[in-house]
């Protein structure tokens, strides 16, 4: 009898912070996110071991809206 493979997918939040003035409710939920996203595995794809999101957050020294073209 063969034992089916149990493959589980995790997931994972990076981020980049744009400033030091980062209020405290944005690095609050960012800690959140992170909190949920490495605690969400599941059975999704076989070829793929870990899904990794990033997280970008506009500051006084760096604005990756501007910088990559996005909204």
């Amino acid at each position: 009898m063969d034992k089916a493979i149990v493959h589980q997918n995790s997931f994972s939040l990076g981020s980049q912070i744009g400033g030091p003035d980062t209020p405290w409710d944005v690095l609050h939920e960012e800690q959140r996110l992170r909190n949920a996203f490495n605690g969400w595995k599941g059975n999704y794809a076989v070829a793929i071991r870990e899904f990794a999101f990033l997280l970008r957050v506009d500051g006084s020294i760096v604005r990756y809206t501007e910088e990559w073209n996005i909204s």
